[in-house]
């Protein structure tokens, strides 16, 4: 009878302390990249009125309010900017920037700071035309603060 007790509570200390030692660790790594995955920069591409969702902020490339870019055949002093209308919103809060090509934009949502800047704007500028709004293609980056 000593016996059988003898090992049943060494099974039962086993399990115990096992669970103990793996199930915080699964929750730990969980937290943490998910911590990780908010943190990183993300980038995407929007068009004129088209929207898409990052890390539950909803972002809207409204228009693009100027191009002021030197055109491909073209020697400038400047390079120039484009300068793009974005609406942000997260859970019924609502903003609207304002960002150019040769700076970032800062906008806090809910209690959390971001940071969008334009990487990339396509079609490249060429002399004697407009781009036509729908033909733009804008690369954001945001990142949070």
């Amino acid at each position: 009878m000593k016996k059988r007790t003898l090992i049943t509570i060494i099974i039962a200390l086993v399990i115990i302390l096992s669970f103990a030692m793996f199930y915080p660790y699964k929750y730990m790594q969980t937290d943490e990249s998910e911590t990780q995955d908010e943190q990183e920069n993300k980038t995407f591409i929007l068009s004129p009125g088209q929207s898409t969702e990052i890390n539950g902020v909803a972002f809207t490339l409204v228009k693009i309010a100027g191009d002021s870019r030197c055109p491909l055949d073209v020697t400038c002093i400047w390079a120039g900017a484009v300068t793009a209308q974005v609406s942000v919103e997260k859970g019924g809060t609502h903003a609207a920037l304002t960002v150019t090509s040769t700076d970032t934009a800062e906008f806090t949502i809910e209690s959390r700071s971001y940071t969008v800047s334009i990487k990339d704007v396509l079609p490249a500028k060429e002399t004697g035309g407009e781009i036509d709004q729908k033909n733009y293609k804008i690369t954001f980056e945001i990142t949070k603060k």
